[in-house]
């Protein structure tokens, strides 16, 4: 990664990203002001590096939810691009106003990082915050999921000495629809006449990563029933690899489909059964 510019593969991903949107190739107009946000970053630096982000489109509606995690804890050189988008479109209208609906909702998460450890002093005052004995070595754990299609997916690093890594991560949930009863009877040479149209899920990730330390990659796919698993991928790797994976789920949702009913869904864990604490001692 060149030292304060994103990556040409990364920067054409982010493209991606912008003019992606919600993925709707609808005609009307869709109303964003529901929920947008966008955030971008550039940090490098040396030192103590502790990074939270955790995104829910619909957490008072588990079974409507998308989520994104990550998590990024280590000392040493950290030089780093992320760029987060996170779209959720509740209404949409087309020409004739007579149509009005959920439509999608969606998070993008795109990153380039380089991550190098070694211990770090560092004081405040007369306290030490940071030094040579305490310091941890690098961990980082991005975690998607997409409750509408019982769809989880993981890559996480524990234990590493150096991470050079790309991520382009996506949950995407396009609702379907039927044609609305105020046109059924209207003549097939209406203008404004919809038929009914198939919604779907996606869960997305694509990775690219030189690791010195623990590799784990995951993927879950989850029957209706949450106690049956369709898929489970788990593959972890302890060393030193160059690991390259492009995941993809896209499950299809017909228009008179029984609503999404999923509550619980883990994220991707190794072949103990229980994931293990991300935080461990002191930096």
């Amino acid at each position: 990664m060149k030292k304060g510019n994103i990556s040409i593969g990364v920067a054409i991903a982010i493209v991606v990203l912008l003019f992606a949107g919600t993925g709707i190739a609808l005609a009307g107009t869709e109303n964003i002001d529901d929920v947008y946000f966008y955030q971008e970053s550039m940090v490098e630096g040396t030192g103590l590096v502790m990074v939270d982000k955790d995104i829910n489109t619909a957490p008072w509606n588990p079974a409507h939810n998308l989520e994104t995690s990550l998590h990024i804890h280590g000392c040493g050189d950290y030089e780093v691009d992320q760029v987060l988008k996170v779209v959720v479109v509740k209404s949409y209208r087309t020409p004739s106003g007579k149509f009005k609906r959920d439509v999608s909702q969606s998070i993008d998460y795109c990153e380039d990082a380089e991550m190098t450890f070694k211990p770090v002093a560092l004081t405040s005052g007369s306290m030490t915050l940071i030094d040579d004995e305490s310091s941890v070595k690098w961990k980082e754990d991005l975690c998607i999921k997409n409750y509408q299609i019982n769809t989880a997916m993981r890559a996480k690093y524990t234990d590493a000495d150096y991470i050079k890594k790309t991520i382009v991560s996506n949950v995407t949930c396009v609702e379907p629809y039927e044609l609305d009863e105020d046109t059924k009877d209207l003549p097939p040479c209406d203008d404004y006449k919809e038929t009914g149209v198939h919604g779907y899920g996606i869960a997305k990730m694509d990775i690219l990563s030189t690791v010195s330390g623990a590799s784990h990659i995951g993927v879950v796919v989850k029957d209706r029933d949450p106690h049956i698993t369709m898929i489970r991928v788990s593959e972890d790797y302890i060393g030193n690899f160059t690991i390259e994976k492009n995941m993809k789920v896209k499950i299809n949702k017909p228009p008179k489909s029984t609503p999404d009913n999923g509550t619980w869904l883990p994220c991707p864990f190794g072949p103990t059964g229980l994931p293990s604490e991300f935080y461990e001692g002191d930096c």
